[in-house]
């Protein structure tokens, strides 16, 4: 297995007592100079090790001495790596992203999958259309990084100099050119999202043609546009990346205040929303978990019943719905992000004001049911 297997089924790989290492690395600033993430793998895997059950050594050791061996010849190419590890399964994923993650590692029955999840959501699949009146210049972002892209030049009239009939007829024509020139845009991106679907669009440029193109946008489109900004065509790639990730941000930082307040209104009087551990937690269980929402530091020590499915936050070793012996989970966060994932639900890592509020109003966790609670 490689790092283009979907979300689904990373979350959905058990491998039983075989056991999955899941590990995550900072790579940025001097630490790829300098290899020095090399040594903060061997030292975390060292003290990671120590604490664990001498019975899963041999399963642990197994894993961490691939990871080494691909740390070995790494060539960094983000400032963050994600890797998931199981030799026994042939499960050998690895993500590289773009932005630094901290340092951490995991040996479970399951992957953990939050990081991870944090960084799609964060960086959902988009499209940039740089443009004005007779260019365009196309990006594809998967993952934060530029899969994709292409430049359009249309043949468009100058504006007209000389006055009377004539100018009025041929700034008509000009518009007109103008027109076909932005509809043509309009049919590259639909193709592109047909071909390659995205879920998110930008337009930048000056602002009377991305003014039109917004005009002209078919309602597929107008559902996906972020925002817009203000360049020129001669903006360089990284200037028109970096201001189209500025709109992403706060895009997404809106939409997820919009969900909290989802989360907020559908709490009260039994509507189709939960918040707090505990009724989150069964919402899961019972996989009646729609959108599983949660604030980005929230994380909690719990228990998993191998017998009847339950998931409860805290140290347990007997399971208070069945009365059997629990399984400890280092963090049920991750646990029911992968298992909402698994039964077809979708998760929103919250951020800034957005994550604020939630750990306010529900201690971080909430989620959005597939059916009232009541």
């Amino acid at each position: 297995m490689t790092a283009t297997m979907s979300r689904h089924a990373l979350a959905s790989v058990d491998a039983g007592d075989d056991m999955v290492l899941s590990a995550q690395l900072d790579l940025s600033g001097d630490r790829q100079i300098e290899r020095s993430y090399r040594v903060a793998f061997d030292d975390m895997a060292r003290r990671y090790r120590a604490a664990l059950a001498r019975a899963a050594w041999p399963a642990f050791d197994r894993e961490v001495d691939r990871v080494r061996e691909y740390l070995a010849a790494l060539m960094p190419a983000g400032a963050g790596l994600v890797i998931h590890s199981c030799e026994p399964l042939g499960l050998w994923h690895v993500v590289a992203v773009p932005t630094p993650i901290p340092n951490e590692i995991a040996l479970s029955r399951f992957a953990r999958v939050r990081s991870l999840l944090d960084f799609v959501d964060e960086h959902e699949p988009s499209a940039v259309a740089l443009v004005d009146s007779e260019e365009a210049r196309v990006f594809l972002l998967e993952r934060g990084q530029v899969v994709d892209s292409w430049d359009l030049l249309s043949l468009v009239p100058g504006r007209h100099k000389q006055g009377g009939w004539s100018q009025a007829n041929y700034q008509r024509h000009h518009d007109n050119v103008v027109d076909v020139h932005l509809r043509t845009v309009c049919d590259q991106l639909v193709e592109l999202g047909q071909r390659q679907p995205y879920r998110r669009l930008i337009i930048g440029g000056p602002v009377e043609p991305v003014s039109r193109l917004q005009e002209l946008l078919p309602r597929t489109l107008r559902e996906r546009l972020a925002g817009t900004f203000e360049a020129e065509m001669f903006a360089s790639n990284s200037e028109t990346l970096d201001r189209a990730s500025a709109v992403l941000k706060a895009a997404e930082r809106e939409s997820e205040e919009r969900v909290v307040a989802q989360l907020r209104e559908g709490a009260h009087d039994g509507g189709a929303a939960v918040l707090g551990f505990t009724p989150t937690l069964a919402a899961v269980a019972a996989r009646q978990a729609r959108t599983l929402v949660v604030a980005s530091a929230t994380s909690q020590q719990g228990a998993s019943c191998p017998s009847c499915g339950g998931l409860f936050v805290g140290a347990l070793s007997i399971c208070p719905a069945c009365g059997n012996v629990v399984e400890t989970v280092g963090d049920v966060v991750d646990e029911a992000m992968r298992r909402t994932i698994v039964s077809g639900g979708d998760v929103e890592v919250t951020h800034g004001v957005a994550a604020a509020e939630l750990l306010a109003i529900g201690a971080g966790i909430g989620a959005l049911l597939r059916y009232a609670a009541g």
